[in-house]
C-alpha cells in the first residue's frame, strides 16, 4: 500500500471514530429523556455523571430515578428542590452541597441559587430573604418529613 493511501485509510479511520463517539453523546441524551418523558421537566443530570452505568442501574431500579413529583412546579414556580434548598441555606452556612440535590431534586444547585436570587427569595450571600423564610414556614410539615425521608435515603450526609 502507498503512503498517500496509508494515510488516507488512517484518517477515514479516525473520522470514523469521531462519528461514532459524537453519535454515542447524542444517542445517551435521549435515552435518559425517554426514562423521565412522562415528568413535566427534565431533572438535572451532571455533565459528569457516567450515563451508561447509571441509566443501566436506573432501569433495574426504577427508585433510582428523581421522583416525578419533584419536577412539578408550585404556584410561585419552585421545584420541591428549591424549597428544600432555601431550608438547608437556612440552617447551614459554608456547607457543600449534598448531591441528593441533584440525585433526589433533580436540581442544578448553581442555576437554583440563581433563580431563588431572581425570586428575591434569598440574598447574594445565599441567606434566605423575609420572603424565603415565609417560604420555609409555609413548607415546615412537608420540610421536616422530607428531612427524615433524606436521613434514611442518605444516612452519611447533612440535612
Amino acid at each position: 500500500m502507498k503512503l498517500y493511501q496509508k494515510l488516507q485509510h488512517f484518517f477515514q479511520e479516525k473520522k470514523q471514530t469521531k462519528q461514532k463517539s459524537h453519535n454515542k453523546q447524542q444517542i445517551e441524551q435521549p435515552l435518559v429523556s425517554k426514562l423521565y418523558q412522562t415528568y413535566p421537566e427534565q431533572p438535572y443530570i451532571h455533565p459528569n455523571r457516567d450515563l451508561e452505568a447509571w441509566e443501566a442501574a436506573a432501569q433495574a431500579d426504577a427508585t433510582l430515578l428523581v421522583p416525578q413529583e419533584n419536577m412539578v412546579r408550585d404556584d410561585l414556580g419552585l421545584l420541591p428542590g428549591d424549597i428544600y434548598l432555601l431550608y438547608f441555606l437556612f440552617r447551614h452556612r459554608n456547607e457543600q452541597f449534598p448531591y441528593y440535590f441533584e440525585y433526589f431534586f433533580g436540581i442544578d444547585v448553581e442555576q437554583e441559587l440563581t433563580f431563588l436570587t431572581s425570586q428575591g427569595l434569598i440574598n447574594e450571600q445565599y441567606r434566605p430573604t423575609k420572603e424565603g423564610c415565609l417560604q420555609i414556614d409555609d413548607y415546615a410539615f412537608y420540610l421536616e418529613k422530607m428531612k427524615q425521608y433524606l436521613q434514611q435515603l442518605y444516612p452519611n450526609l447533612i440535612y
